[in-house]
């Protein structure tokens, strides 16, 4: 499975075309072409199979979780969207994810807090 962004190499332009996940089979070879594929979010960082591998998450502004037989979405957890009070909007930084030996996935979320913090005693 990957996630991928067509793209259309036109004399003066690029011109991006819907993302997707495309899903190969691993034995296919060099010349392996997706056999199967279905529409994707925009701003995918990642992708993490659950460990029953019955679905998969697409990690990037929110946490999707997709069937993987059908593709359908099956759940999205806001990330961007997650709304914590006297909070700024929330950012994932999903450039280094951490798997820690347990099978945790783990990658910091980020918010501005908006209001004046404490003074110390």
């Amino acid at each position: 499975m990957v996630y991928e962004l067509p793209t259309k190499l036109l004399p003066a332009e690029y011109v991006v075309e819907e993302p997707r996940f495309a899903v190969y089979r691993t034995n296919a070879g060099l010349a392996a072409k997706a056999y199967r594929s279905f529409p994707a979010p925009r701003r995918v960082h990642m992708l993490l199979m659950r460990p029953s591998g019955q679905s998969f998450y697409a990690v990037g502004f929110d946490l999707h979780e997709y069937d993987l037989k059908s593709g359908k979405l099956i759940e999205t957890r806001g990330i961007q969207r997650w709304a914590l009070a006297d909070h700024g909007q929330p950012d994932l930084l999903a450039f280094w994810p951490v798997t820690e030996p347990t099978g945790v996935w783990t990658s910091p979320v980020y918010s501005e807090l908006r209001r004046a913090p404490r003074p110390f005693p």
